[in-house]
């Protein structure tokens, strides 16, 4: 007669293992969890409508013109400039289409723009470039997709420009 091992030992010990194991698991997962929840990484976050002014849409603009240039090692030709922006601009917490409006200046028509990027600056380096007050998009008249010109030539007097630097400031 052959003996049959006892199997119910193994069984418990088994069980014993997998709980250890699920506990070790609440354990050091649940700390991590809180922690990402504190940053709020696990919470569905709103969008918004943008409501910006145009010194926030300059900056906006700004920011995206250097992204731009981080990766391209230029700023972008003067005809596309609002192509290589829009695709640059922070947009994750805004709804769907209003990314555009940190193109638009406030108080032009919906099917305007009224920014111009400053030709002189078209496809250079930001370090190449001698003035830091240059002015590199500045408000204007001309309403079309990536105006471009000279403040001079088409920027609007006592309008607002974003220099080369950063800085917001008035035309002349």
């Amino acid at each position: 007669m052959t003996r049959k091992p006892h199997r119910k030992g193994l069984r418990l010990g088994l069980a014993a293992v997998g709980m250890l194991t699920v506990a070790a698991g609440i354990y050091f997962v649940g700390p991590i969890v809180k922690l990402v929840q504190g940053m709020g990484m696990l919470e569905k976050h709103e969008q918004v409508a943008w409501d910006g002014d145009s010194e926030q849409n300059l900056k906006a603009i700004h920011q995206a013109l250097l992204l731009y240039q981080d990766s391209e090692d230029m700023l972008p030709e003067a005809n596309g400039w609002m192509d290589a922006a829009i695709l640059r601009l922070k947009t994750a917490d805004l709804k769907e289409g209003e990314a555009e409006k940190k193109l638009q200046r406030p108080g032009v028509d919906d099917e305007a723009y009224g920014y111009a990027f400053n030709t002189e600056a078209s496809q250079n380096h930001t370090e190449d470039i001698a003035d830091p007050d240059l002015p590199l998009v500045f408000e204007t008249q001309e309403g079309e997709w990536s105006a471009n010109g000279t403040p001079e030539d088409i920027g609007l007097t006592g309008g607002l420009a974003v220099t080369i630097s950063g800085e917001v400031k008035r035309l002349e």
